[in-house]
Formats: structure tokens, C-alpha cells, sequence
């Protein structure tokens, strides 16, 4: 899983000093080695995109639900607590309600290669 360890304002400030795009060239720079790593480590389908704020995340559980971050669900502060389980409907079947962009991570399983999702929001 990929995180800001600090809050939204701390990062606003660094990118403020750093100037957004000096930013973006960093983050981008770490998110191409992380994508070398990820092939390296045998890592075959994955999606890289910038962002480093906040986001969502899922996980294929079987092949009738899914594991999914909440509403508010904050990745820097993640527990076991902000996740749902969802089935392929939409519909919760434990935990606390789902983040609305879990109709975003269920057309993605529509691919049977697909067994997780991580998008990142950037601010």
C-alpha cells in the first residue's frame, strides 16, 4: 500500500516551497521506481499514476466480494476498521459503507487478471 505519511496541509506546504511541478517530477521520479520494483519483484498488471495525498484501495477477496476502503477513509491513517466488504453488486456485506468509487474498483474485476487496486488522489 502507498501513503503520504503526513496530512494534506503538511504537503500543500512542501509543494508550495518546492513548486508544484518540482513536486510532481519527485513524485513521478518514485512512483517510476516503484514500478520497476513491482515488475522486478514479478508483479505483472499494475497501473502507476500520480497522487499523493489520498486515494482508495481494494482487494479481490474470492470470486463473489471484494475488500474495499470507506467513506473517509483516510490511507495514511488506515486500519482494519475503514474497510468493507463489498460483493461484485455493490453491495455491502460487512463493515462500514463503502467509499462511492467502489463501483470505479468493481468494473475493474470485471477482469479476471485484476486482483487489487490502488488509485491515488493528488491535491
Amino acid at each position: 500500500m502507498l501513503y503520504a505519511p503526513a496530512p494534506p496541509e503538511e504537503l500543500v506546504k512542501i509543494q508550495e516551497q518546492y513548486k508544484n511541478e518540482d513536486a510532481g517530477r519527485a513524485i513521478e521520479s518514485l512512483f517510476g521506481s516503484l514500478s520497476v520494483d513491482l515488475k522486478t519483484a514479478g508483479v505483472r498488471n499494475f497501473i502507476v499514476a500520480g497522487g499523493e495525498t489520498s486515494g482508495k484501495i481494494s482487494v479481490r477477496i474470492d470470486d463473489s466480494s471484494i475488500l474495499a476502503t470507506s467513506t473517509g477513509s483516510c490511507l495514511g491513517r488506515l486500519s482494519a476498521d475503514d474497510l468493507s466488504v463489498v460483493d461484485y453488486n455493490g453491495i455491502p456485506l460487512s463493515g462500514p459503507p463503502p467509499s462511492k468509487e467502489v463501483q470505479f474498483h468493481l468494473a475493474l474485476y470485471t477482469d479476471p487478471a485484476c486482483g487489487s487496486d490502488v488509485h491515488l488522489h493528488s491535491i
